[in-house]
């Protein structure tokens, strides 16, 4: 298959050259508690069946990054923020997940977690456990019981403010 995107050499002269960050406990679970020095963001046109993280199975990125960003200090505590908080979430997803966003969390240059969003489908899929994801059930005690994990209008906004900061796809979204 032919890339379309950054190359894999590109992606990783560029994850060497971000910028370092602190975690901050003020970030809430589980960012609060999550080891990483970079936090980098990805601009790509994912695929639920081939491409629907910024980074595969095989530690590898996909070759249909079209762009990549460093978060500086303010922007990774402002998302994370966010991202930690019930708030953020409650509402209904769909199925399609078509990601164009992943947010990769890296330390020493390895990748120790990534987050990717889709918000046509209004989900995300982080690798780790977000507790505020599943503080509204559906169905709560049967068989059927499920969460909405889906962004609130204020977990939207925030992904879409920071796609415009960064100029990302997202900066158009609704």
């Amino acid at each position: 298959m032919d890339t379309i995107g950054l190359n894999e050499e590109t992606l990783v002269s560029y994850l060497k050259t971000a910028k370092i960050l602190k975690p901050s406990t003020k970030n809430g679970l589980p960012f609060s508690k999550l080891d990483y020095d970079k936090i980098i963001a990805y601009d790509y046109k994912g695929d639920e069946k081939m491409y629907s993280a910024a980074i595969d199975r095989n530690g590898k990125f996909i070759p249909i990054i079209e762009k990549q960003k460093f978060l500086t200090q303010n922007q990774a505590d402002k998302i994370l923020s966010v991202l930690s908080k019930k708030s953020s979430y409650g509402e209904a997803s769909a199925a399609c997940f078509n990601p164009h966003l992943g947010i990769v969390f890296f330390r020493n240059n390895k990748k120790v977690n990534q987050i990717n969003i889709c918000l046509d489908c209004n989900n995300s899929i982080s690798e780790i456990d977000i507790p505020a994801q599943a503080h509204k059930v559906f169905n709560k005690g049967t068989d059927s019981e499920y969460y909405f994990t889906g962004f609130t209008p204020k977990g939207k906004l925030a992904v879409i403010e920071l796609c415009q900061e960064l100029q990302f796809y997202y900066k158009t979204a609704e």
